[in-house]
């Protein structure tokens, strides 16, 4: 049984895994007046440009997704979070109770910066966005940010936000 079982398998595998030969293009193609001309053995093809008959033909739609085309150079202006990660900080405060104005307000005064965002995240931290600079705030401006935070004396713990990897 396990014998006609394994080359019933075997029998199978191999009908699945044949490949049909190469089928190449003929060397006659049709013309539009009913004839044809023949294609040279190299299998290159003779080209010539489409006369312009004065017609305004719709512009190629360039870039990904749907919309209208757009010239290069234009379009909205989306910093990469490449640049972005260097505004937003992760803050915990001392107080589980101090409300989220007070946080706001306090990276404000400790940092100088204003503040675009504030968002609630899990165990009792809370997301601080600061207006993007310019030029790009760096990593370095971040670790600045982070200090005057801490010395303001109202969070437990204060650290940059960082990208999440998929391992």
């Amino acid at each position: 049984m396990r014998i006609a079982l394994t080359s019933c398998v075997a029998v199978v595998c191999s009908l699945g895994c044949a490949t049909e030969p190469e089928v190449k293009d003929p060397p006659v193609t049709d013309v539009a007046d009913g004839g044809h001309e023949e294609r040279p053995a190299d299998g290159t093809v003779k080209t010539e440009p489409i006369p312009d008959d004065g017609e305004e033909r719709p512009k190629p739609v360039t870039g990904i997704g749907m919309g209208a085309p757009r010239e290069p150079g234009q379009g909205p202006k989306v910093d990469p979070i490449q640049v972005t990660i260097f505004n937003r900080l992760l803050v915990k405060p001392k107080s589980p109770d101090m409300p989220e104005s007070e946080i706001k307000r306090v990276a404000e005064e400790a940092t100088g910066q204003k503040v675009e965002r504030l968002r609630k995240t899990a165990v009792k931290y809370y997301l601080v966005v600061f207006e993007p600079a310019s030029p790009a705030r760096t990593a370095e401006e971040q670790k600045a940010l982070i200090a005057a935070l801490q010395q303001s004396g109202a969070f437990e713990v204060v650290e940059g936000d960082q990208l999440m990897t998929i391992k």
